[in-house]
């Protein structure tokens, strides 16, 4: 769903391609479809790994500090500056809840930091009412609910990694949606609940071997097993249990993994045991909105090609996939999409990776890129070393999209941490592509080389982004570039609530080249941005706001 109109899109670039003001509502974050996707990978369960099951006694503690607003302050919670509210009404229970009051130009986002236990799962609820309402955690999974006229629990599940002692977890509304409100928080360790989850169990081990054939179970059980590692002498058939919510296939191996990838249906589940899984996946079959097709595991499965120089570890040519948790490492291109709309990209780790980390391309559109971790790209070219691509390079236009712009459009990159270690832009935005959301990432240029013009953490060449709440340090030289690099494209661009340092760095904040051709529609740089280092804040006046 768009509240603002659809503008122009752009395209990508092959490996050895040359590179070459009115204030604006933000998009909402996803599409109805796209929330379909994230309720349906939620309940058929996140976690499919080594999982450390906390003892009894303290799962069924509830780790937030006050969880239900009942000592009438926000005290611990954190809100946006100006945004958030203890009330007395509405309520779910109790005398207090918090409420939200996100704006054009702010979500509304509440935040609590809690001690956690690494590897180890945890379940996150809330009751909510509200437009557009999310529920997560930083670097992992959320949940969210398009419209809930009454108090509507929502539910999202997450396993911490090997060196996690720590999480936020965070609350907010949408941009333009108007007041939301929350109650009844409650964070609990796997083993024990408030709330009714599924709760994965785990084994020291895989089996030795596992059968030839498929086992379907005819329990309804949400509660797939896990192994803390693969079985070196598994067969090259997955295992398949049959759910309330659908088919979980749980494979261990490379063949089991193209095996469930090639014969996926809407609606089921392929789980990852922990383990090494070498080749080139890539997925072809399409989910549906209502049931998309998920592909899950732990930081531990870890999807890696041959070499740094040569083929897709993951290339997604399907739409309605949820990618979520699972390590890709070790190909030319880490995860590419090709003519994929309403994809999850979500909690994965990216890592010593030849070329981009993670490309949507060839009209890839209302995909959502969120929570993920993207390091040490460009190992084998530095100058195409990008984290996160959108769209196709005109050059490459003749390539991807027909000799047309690559209309990649409505994408958002929402909650990743990218760098160190990316030797080309943290984000590069390719003419050609429209309408899309950068927010609350993380960028880091420590490692990036300057090569075939990349000189800053962002890239925009496309129109009508909203680039908001996220934060940079280390800069090579700039910060954001918004360039005019085909005629109609660099445009109508809205930065606001960023807060970068660039250090030593020459270059600006916000070096907008050129607004010859935006009379129409402007770039726009709000006052709300805070930028340290460098030779100033932007090229171009800033507006008043925002």
């Amino acid at each position: 769903m768009n509240h603002r109109p659809r503008i122009r899109r752009r395209a990508d670039r092959a490996p050895d391609a040359p590179r070459t003001t009115a204030a604006r509502t933000a998009p909402t974050r996803r599409s109805a479809l796209t929330a379909t996707l994230a309720a349906a990978a939620l309940t058929a369960g996140f976690a499919a790994g080594a999982l450390v099951l906390a003892p009894t006694a303290d799962a069924a503690t509830n780790l937030l500090t006050n969880p239900g607003l009942e000592t009438g302050t926000l005290t611990p919670w954190s809100c946006d500056a100006g945004t958030g509210s203890v009330v007395g009404s509405p309520v779910h229970a109790g005398s207090y809840a918090l409420s939200g009051a996100a704006t054009s130009s702010d979500d509304a986002q509440c935040a609590q930091t809690v001690t956690v236990q690494p590897n180890t799962q945890y379940t996150l609820t809330a009751y909510v009412e509200g437009d557009y309402v999310y529920l997560g955690a930083t670097g992992y999974s959320d949940s969210w609910i398009p419209a809930a006229s009454g108090w509507t629990q929502l539910s999202t599940t997450f396993t911490t990694g090997a060196s996690t002692t720590s999480v936020s977890v965070y609350v907010h509304g949408w941009y333009g949606e108007g007041t939301y409100d929350a109650d009844d928080f409650s964070l609990t360790a796997a083993g024990g609940s408030s709330s009714a989850s599924a709760t994965p169990s785990a084994s020291a081990s895989a089996s030795a071997s596992v059968s030839a054939s498929p086992s379907a179970s005819a329990s309804a059980s949400a509660s797939p097993s896990a192994s803390a590692s693969a079985s070196a002498s598994a067969s090259a058939s997955p295992t398949a249990t049959s759910t309330s919510t659908g088919t979980v296939v749980q494979v261990a191996t490379a063949s089991q993994l193209s095996s469930a990838l090639n014969k996926a249906v809407p609606g089921e589940t392929i789980q990852l045991a922990a383990g090494t899984y070498t080749g080139e996946f890539s997925p072809t079959v399409s989910g549906t909105s209502a049931a998309p097709i998920t592909l899950t595991g732990p930081s531990t499965a870890i999807l890696s090609g041959y070499n740094v120089d040569s083929g897709y570890a993951v290339h997604l040519e399907a739409s309605y996939w949820v990618l979520s948790g699972f390590s890709v490492t070790t190909a030319q291109k880490g995860v590419v999409l090709d003519g994929a709309d309403h994809d999850v990209i979500n909690g994965l780790h990216v890592t010593d990776i030849g070329d981009e980390g993670i490309h949507l391309r060839a009209f890839s559109s209302d995909d959502l890129v969120e929570n993920n971790t993207v390091t040490d790209t460009g190992q084998y070219q530095a100058g195409y070393g990008e984290g996160i691509y959108i769209g196709s390079a005109q050059s490459n236009w003749g390539t991807y999209s027909g000799g047309q712009p690559d209309t990649s459009n409505d994408d958002v990159i929402e909650g990743n941490t990218l760098g160190p270690g990316i030797t080309a832009e943290n984000i590069d935005v390719k003419e050609g592509t429209t309408g899309g959301t950068i927010e609350n990432n993380s960028f880091n240029a420590t490692g990036e080389a300057g090569a075939n013009s990349a000189v800053a953490w962002v890239d925009v060449k496309g129109n009508g982004y909203t680039v908001t709440g996220n934060t940079g340090i280390d800069a090579y030289e700039q910060g954001i570039l918004v360039e005019q690099l085909y005629t109609g494209f660099g445009c109508g661009n809205v930065f606001a609530h960023n807060t970068f340092n660039l250090g030593s760095a020459t270059g600006y904040g916000f070096d907008v080249t050129d607004q010859s051709a935006c009379s129409a529609d402007p770039n726009v740089v709000y006052a709300s941005n805070s930028v340290t280092g460098g030779a100033g804040a932007s090229t171009i006046p800033i507006t008043a706001g925002g």
